[in-house]
């Protein structure tokens, strides 16, 4: 399996919100994607990111809007 930088994954989540026409979905999946922290990479932070991105990506993956369109996920190696 591949790993994905943080900026890789900001990137891949911006555009995939631009291409999404359900603005509620999308604004949904923006409040679920984690910040970035400046400055603190401490094995803590960097664990709790690892893991809200985890649910974040489950989020993705059980979005009916998503399902119906794997292709967004296709950045990824996801669809």
């Amino acid at each position: 399996s591949r790993s994905f930088r943080y900026s890789e994954l900001y990137k891949f989540h911006v555009n995939m919100l631009a291409q999404m026409e359900d603005r509620k979905e999308a604004d949904r999946l923006d409040k679920i994607f984690p910040p970035k922290r400046v400055f603190n990479n401490s094995f803590s932070v960097v664990e709790e990111r690892r893991k809200a991105l985890s649910r974040y990506f489950l989020a993705l993956l059980s979005s009916s809007y998503i399902k119906s369109r794997m292709y967004l996920l296709r950045p990824l190696g996801l669809d």
